[in-house]
């Protein structure tokens, strides 16, 4: 019974899936890469633009998130430190953030005071919300790590 079930319940995936591809499929070339939209209603086009934009903005976030890493590696060393308890907090609060939080944030000091939008502000955005993740993952990654492993690649 229980295989039956996951049958049923992943049959509609496969289905979309199937569908997708065989009226997809032949769209997906290199031009769908390389090329610009078109306007709607135009057939053609491409996903240049998306691709580039996606590539600036982790650009920007990459080294803005940077001293999450500083400060994870502070959190698996000094673990009961006051300091490392209340950053682990706000790490923790900052994770559960909802992203559009984030990004009112990011409106109100970086695209308000210019009046316009830019990949800066999107960047610097996407580089909050990504500190709190990467400070709490390095923390968890440097404390699986055995303190014997740890002390002698200290020396």
């Amino acid at each position: 019974m229980m295989y039956v079930a996951a049958a049923l319940a992943i049959l509609p995936l496969i289905l979309i899936i199937i569908h997708l591809v065989r009226l997809g499929g032949r769209a997906v070339n290199i031009a769908f890469f390389t090329q610009m939209p078109r306007p709607p209603g135009e057939h053609g086009g491409g996903m240049a633009n998306a691709i580039v934009g996606t590539l600036i903005l982790i650009g920007i976030a990459a080294p803005s998130s940077s001293g999450g890493n500083r400060r994870g590696l502070y959190l698996a060393e000094k673990r009961t430190t006051l300091l490392a308890t209340t950053v682990r907090f706000l790490a923790d609060v900052l994770n559960g953030l909802p992203s559009i939080v984030m990004g009112i944030f990011a409106w109100e000091l970086l695209v308000k005071p210019v009046n316009h939008f830019s990949a800066l502000a999107g960047g610097f955005a996407l580089g909050a919300m990504m500190i709190p993740m990467v400070t709490r993952t390095t923390e968890e990654m440097v404390r699986l790590v055995p303190i014997s492993l740890r002390e002698r690649l200290s020396r």
